[in-house]
């Protein structure tokens, strides 16, 4: 049995593929908090309760609320929301999209979103706060760490490794065995061939720094 309030944090758009995205996997949302909505309009039958103030007005134990902050071209509002509702005591909630494939012994951590179309091959692990986004393909053996935002269709091939915070642009391909650092971006349309180094921005085919 449900206890507990789970709310979702900001609903434009990436908020509202999580949103239906837990609604689809029958996931019970009591509401919507995001300061750009007004109190009671109705998000896929959601009502809008507040702004941040009305979740600070919430006893943090026992509520749970789910991450609606999408990320362009770098994840760090995500990561930096999720921190704070941690710290106040929220459980970070994730989700998983009926409409996904998922092979055998993977790890995906709890708070995790893996969305409409995504395939997760078998032995792959992801990390806290991760997006696998919508038809986003993770072959076998790969390794996303916390935080990191793989945009749709993007594909990482057998054995690649995302460190934390990294940013994978829409359509990218990452090839197998390939090391991406930490807080790096791979720009969309990629086709990452080499290791990439932490912090780096890279594009193209082959990708190259910028």
């Amino acid at each position: 049995m449900k206890s507990g309030l789970l709310l979702l944090i900001a609903g434009g758009g990436h908020g509202r593929v999580v949103l239906d995205s837990a609604l689809r996997a029958g996931i019970s949302v009591d509401g919507v908090i995001d300061g750009a909505l007004s109190p009671g309009e109705l998000i896929f039958g959601i009502p809008v309760l507040g702004n941040d103030s009305y979740l600070e007005s919430l006893p943090a134990s026992g509520n749970s609320v789910l991450n609606g902050f999408g990320a362009v071209k770098n994840v760090e509002r995500r990561r930096t929301q999720y921190s704070a509702w941690l710290q106040m005591g929220f459980t970070v909630q994730g989700v998983l999209h009926p409409d996904t494939i998922v092979g055998n012994e993977c790890e995906i951590d709890p708070s995790a979103q893996i969305l409409a179309g995504a395939v997760i091959q078998n032995r792959v692990r992801i990390a806290e706060n991760v997006v696998i986004n919508t038809a986003a393909r993770v072959d076998h053996d790969c390794r996303v760490g916390a935080h990191c935002y793989v945009s749709p269709g993007a594909i990482l091939c057998g054995g690649v490794t995302l460190e934390e915070s990294v940013f994978v642009g829409a359509g990218a391909i990452l090839v197998p065995g390939t090391r991406v650092g930490a807080g790096s971006v791979i720009g969309a349309g990629s086709v990452v061939i080499q290791e990439v180094a932490a912090g780096a921005t890279i594009v193209g085919n082959p990708a190259r720094v910028i």
